[in-house]
């Protein structure tokens, strides 16, 4: 942003781009037991590790909140593929998080794991604030769904969930599987959302076998064919057994075949959690 020559003022400029929220799982809980210094610097650890993926993949690091990093792709400087990036970035920050476990537990600390929203669209990108501090970031229904998508890990036990718009332009390089149709709190309009497994090339068999299942799975719940659906995310179950999506798409499942739904029945979930 300096290297272009612009003076610093408010406003902004409609742009794609694509956000990412990384989160840790059950922070409040893991964090309790360290002292101040001690989490201090096992968080800065992990956010090393996480901003270490954002920069290699031509992310800008918004912000830290907490626990939690915002970041995005295609803003200031306009990144190719920048859906792809964000995507590649979030797998290699799994991987480098994994990676270096091995010595946090070595040195007794803790692991962190961490939770992803990936989302694409429009958003107002520029410096908000006011004459006496500005800061250069995003705003936009773009930036509150990616958030949304990160919490959303928790209720399906996954890492790293996908909006329908990014997987779509990410492409084929990465295997993804569908998750649920959701209206997340203060939206009413529905989305699609995947779990992003790995990128395609590097997905052992049995990761491919587990998406073309789930993806069966899902399409014969959306087809109101419930009892095939429960079948279906049981016969998952049977091979991963702790796999959350299809633990409680199962149960929803089960619960539709014996209650089945009124007949404009749209198959989105509402969810009331952030």
């Amino acid at each position: 942003y300096m290297a272009s020559g612009e003076h610093a003022h408010t406003g902004g400029m409609l742009r794609d781009v694509t956000v990412v929220f990384i989160d840790i799982r059950d922070y409040s809980s893991v964090s309790e037991k360290l002292g101040p210094m001690p989490l201090v610097n096992h968080l800065n650890a992990f956010l090393e590790e996480v901003c270490s993926s954002i920069a290699a993949r031509q992310g800008t690091i918004d912000k830290f909140i907490g626990d939690s990093v915002m970041a995005f792709w295609n803003a200031p400087e306009t990144v190719e593929g920048h859906e792809g990036e964000a995507c590649a970035a979030m797998l290699d920050c799994i991987d480098r998080v994994a990676r270096a476990s091995t010595d946090w537990t070595t040195q007794g600390l803790p692991l962190w794991q961490p939770c992803i929203g990936i989302h694409t669209g429009e958003v107002i990108v520029g410096n908000i604030g006011s004459s006496a501090r500005l800061n250069y970031t995003i705003i936009g229904d773009a930036v509150n769904l990616a958030s949304r998508l990160e919490g959303l890990n928790k209720q399906y036990g996954t890492s790293i969930l996908v909006s329908e718009p990014a997987r779509l332009e990410a492409g084929d390089d990465f295997l993804t599987r569908p998750v649920d149709l959701v209206a997340v709190k203060g939206k009413t309009e529905p989305i699609l959302v995947h779990e992003l497994i790995g990128r395609r090339a590097d997905c052992s068999p049995d990761q491919v076998d587990l998406a073309v299942m789930t993806t069966l799975a899902h399409d014969a719940y959306r087809a109101r064919r419930f009892s095939d659906a429960r079948d279906a995310y049981a016969a998952i179950l049977a091979r991963w057994i702790h796999d959350g999506v299809s633990q409680r798409m199962m149960e929803r499942a089960d619960e539709l075949s014996r209650v089945p739904p009124p007949a404009n029945w749209s198959g989105v979930h509402r969810t009331p959690l952030k």
